[in-house]
């Protein structure tokens, strides 16, 4: 079973877990390699843009854009 592990909180999801999330309607974020759980992709979209490009380079996301949700696993 594959794992992910979010990049802000280090929580650790299996493939098990993000199909329960989504079938609860859950969001999360997961593109490219970068992860962030439900809790995290929430608090992230709350930041202002200015505060997300900070967070985003701070952790080297190339791909994070505000507002996209998670593609499917």
């Amino acid at each position: 079973m594959n794992k992910v592990r979010c990049a802000r909180c280090g929580d650790i999801f299996t493939t098990a877990d993000l199909n329960e999330l989504r079938e609860m309607g859950e969001t999360y974020y997961l593109e490219k390699g970068c992860f962030l759980c439900p809790d995290c992709w929430d608090n992230f979209k709350r930041m202002d843009p200015e505060d997300q490009v900070k967070v985003a380079i701070t952790n080297g996301w190339k791909e994070v854009q505000h507002g996209r949700e998670a593609d499917p696993v």
